[in-house]
């Protein structure tokens, strides 16, 4: 008796969830002006057009896996780096190095990017330290990171690695298998992420705050309602602190030494 009873309450909470996300969905449909934001992904997707149009002929990308940001292309070689591997990975890059990003990065890069890898980091200031000084004389780098002090962040932060996953379930199940990885928030503020930067002689930063990510609270629509208000009004104010992620850029000076390249 006591099996059935927990499969009729797995199936009652499904049902409730499922219920409610159909009435968030509802309320964006009727309120479209109000449940709006500014779009992170077109912002990254401008700064790295804008980069490629100066011509790098080497970029490295942090954290894509075998789902790379660029397509490959014949005017730069296009390498990855993650912990994971995957066959599919060397045929979407030119190359593909199976290591941390914490670790030194073989080679020079005109460009280096990542979209949400960093928070997944461990030590962000060893991260920073090797994407640095795998960048050549006026580099640039563009990652999208998403910050410790959003409540889906410091929900995350408090259930620990090991409840992450499960918790993910709820919150997001459609991007339970690409977001899924323990997450860490190491260094994940504005602020820190800006002094990395700094402490590695990066100039010319650029930091650009999103505060939406009231999508993982659509499990409960009041819940949505009041986080969404919540980042409104931090977004009105500039509450960095609060902010969902960033979209930050920054350069490599350009008297840095320049070492030769390998591929």
């Amino acid at each position: 008796m006591s099996g059935l009873k927990s499969e009729v309450l797995v199936s009652l909470l499904v049902d409730f969830v499922s219920m409610n996300r159909r009435w968030c969905q509802g309320l964006l449909k009727m309120f479209p002006s109000f449940f709006s934001w500014p779009d992170s992904s077109a912002y990254m997707n401008d700064r790295v057009e804008k980069a490629l149009a100066r011509g790098p002929s080497r970029i490295l990308e942090v954290g894509g896996v075998d789902r790379p940001f660029l397509p490959k292309s014949s005017d730069y070689f296009y390498a990855g780096l993650d912990i994971e591997e995957r066959p599919h990975c060397y045929e979407v890059y030119d190359s593909f190095l199976v290591q941390s990003v914490e670790q030194p990065v073989a080679g020079k890069y005109d460009l280096v990017l990542s979209k949400t890898l960093l928070e997944h980091v461990p030590d962000n200031q060893a991260s920073f330290k090797a994407m640095c000084e795998g960048l050549d004389a006026s580099g640039e780098m563009i990652h999208m990171i998403p910050m410790k002090g959003h409540p889906y962040a410091l929900i995350l932060r408090a259930v620990g690695p090991r409840m992450q996953k499960q918790l993910l379930h709820f919150l997001h199940p459609r991007n339970e298998s690409v977001t899924g990885y323990p997450t860490f928030f190491n260094h994940c503020t504005a602020e820190e992420i800006r002094s990395l930067l700094e402490e590695n002689g990066m100039v010319e930063i650029d930091i650009r705050c999103f505060y939406m990510a009231s999508d993982y609270f659509k499990f409960l629509m009041p819940l949505f309602v009041l986080v969404f208000c919540f980042e409104k009004i931090c977004q009105k104010l500039e509450w960095k602190t609060f902010a969902a992620l960033i979209v930050v850029s920054a350069r490599a000076p350009a008297e840095a030494s320049s070492q030769s390249r390998s591929t």
